[in-house]
């Protein structure tokens, strides 16, 4: 009985629906194509996790309130504004 030896090359191409950074979302609808971030925010980034996307955030890397901007309490607030 003869001996053969057999083998295959396969090369897969991607056409259009790149997510370069691998966060789930395709890189024509990513608000930041090149840093991974949430789906929910389209992409964006919350560096301090607390449900604003950083662009939206007073402060980004300190978590604070929704109902202040991302600002950690009033006090906050009132020290960035000028009388």
């Amino acid at each position: 009985m003869e001996k053969k030896f057999q083998h295959s090359l396969g090369i897969a191409f991607r056409y259009g629906n790149n997510d370069k950074d691998n966060d789930g979302i395709i890189d024509k609808e990513d608000k930041c194509p090149d840093v991974s971030g949430l789906k929910k925010f389209e992409g964006s980034l919350d560096s301090d996790e607390d449900g604003i996307k950083d662009s939206d955030d007073a402060c980004p890397f300190k978590a604070g309130l929704a109902s202040f901007g991302g600002y950690l309490t009033m006090k906050d607030i009132l020290s960035f504004v000028k009388y």
